[in-house]
């Protein structure tokens, strides 16, 4: 399956302990974004730390992209890497508590395409 968002393999190679130690340094080593699909990856031990991410203000707010926001990236990392349905579904359900309503229909709009990410919205 092709992926979205692309995994770093340096960072893929990275024990728990030192992907968490490098994602709290300031700058973080080899940028804050590319962790997201490896911690996506390994939600079972990053879940707390994905979802405390997508639901950050500054997150949400932090556009990356033309509209692309940093929670988006989480999200579509989460959808892209974890196989964990019961947690997509939880991502789901926070995200429409925490984000505003045009933030997640924008965000709606941009997966539309893809049924294995739409679908848990639906």
């Amino acid at each position: 399956m092709e992926h979205i968002l692309p995994l770093n393999p340096t960072i893929e190679k990275m024990s728990n302990t030192e992907l968490e130690k490098n994602f709290v340094k300031k700058p973080v080593i080899l940028g804050r974004q590319n962790y997201y699909p490896v911690f996506a990856k390994r939600i079972n031990e990053f879940k707390d730390l994905l979802f405390s991410e997508l639901i950050d203000i500054n997150n949400i707010n932090d556009f990356v992209m033309g509209n692309i926001t940093t929670a988006w990236l989480i999200a579509i990392a989460i959808l892209d890497y974890s196989d964990n349905d019961f947690y997509k579904t939880e991502m789901v359900a926070l995200i429409k508590q925490n984000w505003d309503d045009k933030n997640l229909e924008s965000f709606l709009k941009y997966i539309k395409n893809e049924e294995n990410f739409i679908k848990y919205f639906k």
